[in-house]
Parts: structure tokens; C-alpha cells; sequence
């Protein structure tokens, strides 16, 4: 591997400009052709975090990959292109981003991302293994273009982080779990590229060009960071040399990027500037105004380790990801992400929250937020003190308190020992033995009647299995403070692996014990009780399975239960994908369980699991709600939506009713209308995914769903009022609920119809609205009320009106 870096000077995005200086950094490095061969499978790895405009400086510029798609075409290589975003598909991401077009426009093709083989090299530091995908060890030559940016965990994101993004779906989450703390987290990209780097069957050339004409400073890698212009591109095929550089050009510490340091140290490549060759442009050239550096953390690697022991401490001393609730649109896209399921979307509250007891600091939340409503905050006092800076100021205080508390000690002792004792009934007096206070013992002489005896507390080191048809303790409630959030997780997925490699039973009795101490514990969430009846289900425990099942519910509104059926041939093959593909993987354990249910093989990712769950979500939905026929064509007919209409789903989210009503329309067309431009994208990859030409996407307003006059015969709205009535703009406007409303009344056509799907309780639902209100507020709009073919569930009104003549 060498150790020669080229540095070119770029001062925009101009097309000829970027293409002049890419093929410079190539030339530097003794031509690309020096890499890629005629016929070469060359796959182009570019940052594509989020779907983010290219002047945001989030993601790689289009030119930058333009400029590298012809050179890998001019040398005789087959150019593809591949990422695997956050939150979003690859497809949608690319368009946003504005590579998508590149792609088309110079023929290349997108890669598929999914999951493939699972690499480990003989260098990393632990026992772990890596999911990549298939993309990557099918290429001849991966050429990696990352964007220089600042990053709010790993300090800088370049050429070696950006590497993280072969790794598909899920497994991203799962990753952020295992290795919480900076020095953990750089550690494991240290061990995925040399997994990378060392496969026997992986990539022949590995090369890295950074993009670093408009880099990212500040609180990056998303739209917390701020653009800095730093005209400059970066080649070579040593990444943590190329890192190195690109701190050096932008001003960053490097002793500051825990990544470098132990890439370096474990001879991944080379950390030291002075031993780098440079070639191109002088790197004093290429240096002017350093960018600005996230807010850190500079303690050291042990103390950090002690920070995040607990959530008391990392409370104590470690900066959190803050949200600005003027900006949060409670689009969810951060309770999506957050791998500990830390954050929640309050829809009274119009923003989203985070439980700082779960939360691990790892800020995808702000790397993946789109209207950059997540910042970090100051370091806490104490964890101020904790650094090396806050260390050097606080010894002399600390010297000088020390002597103080020594002489206040003293002198209390003194006086202690010089103090009368105290008299019977003084206010002084001792307290009783702690068997009379807390009843079970005799009371004081003159005291109160003992109580009735406490019942023993149960004990949680070794937990119970939950019985057949008994509801586990805790199940559903509200999580506890102190609740284990990350560790038990973690460690009932290692040992389910481990006893799938063994076959010891022993590491499937860790497993579950792992996972029900969670749900004992009231874990408020719905995977671990997923992952327990999966433990169940390989024990043979099919009963108790079903029973942990039922206590779940897809109407939720939680990731794991909003596209899982309350049924076990839906949960076990996704559950066996989240443990690393294990289904996929494995052949008599864990791939039995799953290959004698429908579908047979595990999905790689959360996206395509998703894509294909959407109409069965919709019928559990309709099950859920007490809907005699859960059959989506057969609801919407009984309710006088018919095949030719044109109808808009009003609040469509991800599209969970959206896809199968546009199925239902036939020839017909639906407006999926959407407040939140991410998930207007994700309705129209939807449409693209399923075929369905006439369903349209739309971008609503907060006053407004965006339809022409006379435009559709009927609109349907499930649970989405509530939020208009609860949304900060209807508490700083009395009349935005009745614009809202005038707006559907306006598209909808003389005759046409409104459905509605809504709790209507208070008593039940704090957020509901009042049916009669509800009603009311509907028919001052323009519709008059006429009856429903059906009826929903106690807990879910049905409302049917009608548009009243002009």
C-alpha cells in the first residue's frame, strides 16, 4: 500500500473545473488506469448520509461523481454506483442528492446494496464479524468518495467512515449499540476496514477521493454542520493517510480523531503527516481558514469509558443532542434512526423528545435530521472539569478544597465529641431500629401500631419465563428511568448467535434471559418482546410465544410493530434478519425456524422489508380495528370508494394505507398527501417500487393539503386531525383547523366524500379530540354527516360525511 496522497486545488463545482482537477489526482497518483483495468467491475462508493441537496454539503457533490464515472469509463472500467443511506432508500437519497440524474445521464447504474457475505480480517482487535454488502466483494475496484466533513461522534467523517455505509440497513444500529463511546465506535471502523482491505475475495484496488471543495464544518455530518469552502480534492489509496491529509488541509487536530490514532497504531496505514508523500498542489497552498470543529470531547479514552458506564454519568459530564423544537416538525425521522430508541414524536408537544436515560450519544438523529432541528449542546459543568483543559484548571481548586473540607471535617468531629447526649424525647433523638420503621417488627414504646408486613420485592437477577396466557410483569408499562436499555439487547442477540453456531443450549437460556429481563423491567418498547418469542419459538415454547405476541400491537405506531403482523410468521424471519441475517445464514437452527414460514428468506434490510410488508400492515390495521372483512379493497368499497375514483389520503406517512387503496383505485388515481418533504420521497419510491403509475406524492402545506379546487371524489384521514388540532400552529392560531379543513372541503367535489379514522375518547386518548367537537368543526367546513356502511372497534370511530351542494 503506498503512502503518496495527491492534493489538487479546485475552486468549484464547474464541471470542466472538477474534471480537470480529478483527473490531475489520478495522474498524481500515476493514472487511474494505474487501478482500473479494461472490463473492471468499479464500484463508486459516494457519502449519501441523507436525502440533502448537493449545496447543503452533506452529501458528495454530483460533479465529483460525474468527473470519476467518465475517467473510470475512459480507462475501459464498468462504472456502477452504490451507498447504503441511513433512513432512506438508496434511489430516493441518490435523487435529492442530485446523483441520481448523473448516474442516468452518463449510464451508469445504481448498485444494489442489499446484504451479502459476513468478512473479518485476522487484524481486528475483537471477535466480530461484518455484514457488507455483496456490491462491494463483487467489484474489481471500489472508489471511495467521501466528503470531508466534521463528525459529532468520530471528531472528522472521511475516506475510512465513510466505509461504514457498505454495511446494509439494521446492522448500522446494531453497531452503533455494540461500541457506544468514541473509542469503541472508532475501533470497530478500524476492524471493518481491514475486514474490508484483507478479504481474499473482496476488491483488488481500494481507492479514496475525498471531496473537499465545499466541506462540512461545526456539528456535522448532517444539517447541524455549516458549509466551508476549502477548493480542494484529496486521492490515494492508504485511507488513513488520505485522512490524515484532509485534517491537515482543513485546519482539524487529528490527535483529535480516535480513528486515525488507532487505524495508525494497528498498521493500517500510515497516521504520521511527516511520513505521508505529497504530491499536486503544495498542502500550504490548499490551507487557509481552519474549519471549525464540532463540539468535542478530549478526555481521555479510559474516562470516557467510565462516562458511558451508566446513564447518571453520561448525564453528568457528556454533551446530548438538544431539539430545537421551533424547527421539529415531529416527522419521526429521528425515532426512526435512534438505534436505542431513545426518542419518541410527541404530537401534543409538536416536536420530538429524547429520554436521556437511553440516549448513547451517537447523534444519528442529527446526522440524519432534515430540517436541522437536532444541535449539541455545551459539555456539563462537571464533565468541563473532566477534560484535559477543565483537569489543568481544577487541580489548584481542587488542592485548595481539599484543605478546606479537611478542617471542616475536623472541626465537626470535635464538636461532635464535645456534644451532651441526647435526652428521651428530644427532637434529636435517635430514629428506631429499622425493623419497627418499616413494620416488621414491634413498635417504639409509645409509637404506632405496626403495619401489615411488605411483600418481598421480586427478584430480577434471575427472571422467570413468562407463563401461556399470563401477562408478563411490566409488560406495556412506561419504561423505568433507570432501565438496562443497550447491554441486555445486545448481549441476547450475540448469545442466540452463539448457540446457533454451537448448538449449545446453554447460550439460548443466556438469550432469553437477556431478553425478558427487559421485558420484566417494563421496557416500553415492542422488539424485545419480539425477540422473546422468537427465543420461545426455537424452544419449542410455541404457546408462550403467541402469548408475548398478543401483548403487542401494529397500531402502535413503534418501528418494530408498524410493519410486523401480531403473528409469528410475520415476526420470526425480519427478527432473524435483525440478528445479523441469521436466517439467511444458517442452516438446521436458525434458518429452520425460518425457511418453514412464509417468506422463506430473510430480507437484508429494513427498506425492503418494509416495501413489501405495506399492504399486510394495512389489513392487520382493519384486523386490529375490529373490521369484519380485513380485506383493504373490500373496506374502502363498503365505504363508496370505488376502482376510477380519484381519492387523496390525507396524511399518507410512509404509506401504509396508500399503497393498497391506489391498488384498489385500478385505474384510478390517489393523492398521497404529506407534510414532511422526506416522507413525500419515500410515497413516491412507494409508487415506483409497487408500479403504481397513479399514485401521486404530494407536498402539503400546514394549512393546506395542496389539491385543486373540484378536484377528487373523496378524501380519507386516518389519525391525522388530532395532529392538526394539537399542532403548534393551531395553538398560536384559532383559525387554523377551520383553513385546514376548508382546504379538503375545497377539493373535495360537490357530493364527494370524507372518511375519518380517529380516536375520539379523551378519557382513553389525552390527545384525542371530542367527537362532537370533531363533527362539528367537519360540518362548519362544508360537509354534512351520513352513515357508515361499518363500524370500528371501541377504540377507533369511523366518521363518514359528505360535501353539501355549492
Amino acid at each position: 500500500m503506498t503512502t503518496t496522497v495527491s492534493l489538487c486545488a479546485c475552486a468549484d463545482y464547474g464541471a470542466a473545473t472538477v474534471q480537470a482537477a480529478v483527473d490531475a489526482c489520478f495522474a498524481e497518483l500515476g493514472g487511474l488506469d494505474a487501478f482500473v483495468q479494461p472490463g473492471d467491475r468499479v464500484l463508486l462508493k459516494p457519502n449519501l448520509l441523507m436525502p440533502a441537496k448537493p449545496e447543503q454539503a452533506i452529501t458528495t457533490h454530483p460533479e465529483v461523481l460525474r468527473a470519476v464515472i467518465r475517467a473510470v469509463k475512459a480507462v475501459g472500467g464498468v462504472p456502477c454506483v452504490g451507498d447504503s443511506p441511513a433512513a432512506t432508500p438508496l434511489r430516493v437519497t441518490a435523487k435529492r442528492a442530485g446523483l441520481l440524474a448523473v448516474v442516468e445521464a452518463e449510464g451508469a447504474t445504481l448498485a444494489d446494496m442489499g446484504g451479502g457475505p459476513r468478512i473479518r480480517s485476522e487484524r481486528v482487535a475483537g471477535q466480530r464479524d461484518f455484514e457488507v454488502a455483496q456490491a462491494v466483494l463483487d467489484a474489481d475496484v471500489v472508489i471511495n468518495l467521501p466528503k470531508l466533513k466534521t463528525h459529532a461522534l468520530t471528531y472528522v467523517t472521511i475516506a475510512q467512515k465513510n466505509l461504514f455505509g457498505v454495511v446494509p440497513g439494521l446492522q448500522k444500529g446494531r453497531w452503533h449499540m455494540v461500541a457506544q463511546t468514541p473509542e469503541h465506535f472508532a475501533g470497530l471502523l478500524a476492524d471493518l476496514y481491514a475486514s474490508i482491505v484483507d478479504h481474499p475475495d473482496g476488491p483488488r484496488q481500494l481507492l479514496h477521493l475525498v471531496d473537499g471543495v465545499v466541506a462540512l464544518g461545526g456539528n456535522g455530518p448532517g444539517t447541524g454542520g455549516t458549509p466551508h469552502p476549502l477548493g480542494a480534492l484529496l486521492a490515494g489509496a492508504d485511507a488513513v493517510a488520505v485522512d490524515r491529509v484532509a485534517c491537515a488541509v482543513a485546519g482539524l487536530d487529528a490527535d483529535r480523531a480516535p480513528l486515525l490514532r488507532i487505524s495508525g497504531e494497528r498498521g493500517l496505514g500510515e497516521h504520521r503527516l511527516e511520513a505521508i508523500t505529497l504530491t499536486g498542489t503544495p498542502l500550504s497552498e490548499l490551507q487557509g481558514s481552519p474549519m471549525q470543529p464540532p463540539k468535542g470531547r478530549e478526555s481521555s479514552p479510559s474516562l470516557q469509558a467510565a462516562m458511558w458506564s451508566s446513564a447518571r454519568m453520561r448525564n453528568l459530564v457528556l454533551d446530548r443532542p438538544n431539539i430545537h423544537r421551533e424547527p421539529c416538525v415531529a416527522c419521526g425521522h429521528c425515532e426512526r434512526i435512534c438505534p436505542a430508541e431513545a426518542i419518541h414524536t410527541d404530537t401534543a408537544l409538536g416536536a420530538a423528545r429524547v429520554d436521556y436515560t437511553r440516549c448513547i450519544r451517537c447523534y444519528c438523529c442529527a446526522e440524519i435530521c432534515p430540517h436541522a432541528a437536532i444541535g449539541k449542546s455545551d459539555l456539563p459543568p462537571i464533565g468541563k472539569l473532566l477534560t484535559a483543559k477543565g483537569a489543568r484548571r481544577a487541580v489548584p481548586l481542587g488542592v485548595a478544597g481539599l484543605g478546606v473540607g479537611v478542617a471542616l471535617a475536623l472541626g465537626l468531629y470535635m464538636a461532635a465529641d464535645q456534644a451532651s447526649p441526647p435526652r428521651a424525647g428530644d427532637a434529636t433523638a435517635p430514629p428506631p431500629p429499622a425493623a419497627a420503621r418499616d413494620g416488621r417488627g414491634p413498635p417504639p414504646p409509645g409509637g404506632p401500631p405496626a403495619t401489615a408486613p411488605t411483600p418481598e420485592q421480586p427478584e430480577l437477577a434471575k427472571p422467570r419465563p413468562p407463563q401461556a396466557g399470563v401477562p408478563t410483569p411490566g409488560a406495556g408499562q412506561p419504561a423505568r428511568s433507570a432501565a438496562v436499555h443497550a447491554l441486555p439487547l445486545a448481549r441476547a442477540e450475540d448469545q442466540l448467535l452463539r448457540w446457533d453456531a454451537t448448538g449449545n443450549d446453554q447460550h439460548l437460556e443466556r438469550a432469553a434471559e437477556a431478553a425478558t429481563r427487559l421485558v420484566r423491567q417494563g421496557e416500553r418498547h415492542d422488539y424485545p418482546r419480539f425477540l422473546l418469542a422468537f427465543i420461545r419459538q426455537l424452544q419449542g415454547r410455541d404457546e408462550e410465544a403467541q402469548a408475548l405476541l398478543a401483548e403487542t400491537h401494529p397500531s402502535r405506531g413503534h418501528i418494530w410493530a408498524r410493519f410486523l403482523a401480531p403473528g409469528a410468521e410475520h415476526a420470526l424471519p425480519y427478527l432473524a434478519a435483525n440478528v445479523q441475517q441469521a436466517c439467511a445464514d444458517s442452516g438446521d437452527k436458525l434458518g429452520g425456524i425460518c425457511q418453514a414460514r412464509e417468506p422463506a428468506e430473510a430480507p437484508s434490510d429494513y427498506q425492503a422489508y418494509r416495501q413489501a410488508s405495506w399492504p399486510p400492515h394495512s389489513r392487520d390495521r382493519l384486523r386490529a380495528w375490529g373490521v369484519p372483512d380485513s380485506s383493504v379493497s373490500a373496506f374502502f368499497g363498503r365505504l363508496g370508494i370505488e376502482p376510477g375514483m380519484t381519492v387523496a389520503d390525507i396524511g399518507a406517512g410512509e404509506g401504509w394505507f396508500a399503497v393498497p387503496l391506489a391498488q384498489h383505485l385500478a385505474g384510478g388515481t390517489l393523492h398521497a398527501v404529506e407534510l414532511d418533504p422526506g416522507l413525500v420521497e419515500t410515497l413516491a419510491f412507494a409508487a415506483e417500487h409497487h408500479g403504481l403509475d397513479r399514485l401521486r406524492a404530494v407536498q402539503g402545506q400546514p394549512a393546506s393539503i395542496g389539491l385543486a379546487p373540484a378536484s377528487i371524489d373523496a378524501a380519507f384521514a386516518c389519525e391525522v386531525l388530532r395532529q392538526v388540532y394539537a399542532s403548534p400552529q393551531a395553538e398560536r392560531d384559532p383559525q387554523h383547523v377551520a383553513r385546514f379543513l376548508g382546504s379538503i372541503a375545497t377539493a373535495v367535489k360537490s357530493g364527494g366524500r370524507l372518511l375519518v379514522i380517529e380516536h375520539t375518547d379523551p378519557a382513553r386518548h389525552p390527545q384525542a379530540v371530542p367527537s362532537a367537537q370533531l363533527i362539528q368543526d367537519i360540518q362548519a367546513a362544508g360537509f354534512a354527516s351520513v352513515d357508515c356502511a361499518l363500524s370500528l372497534s371501541t377504540s377507533m370511530q369511523l366518521l363518514c360525511f359528505e360535501k353539501r351542494a355549492d
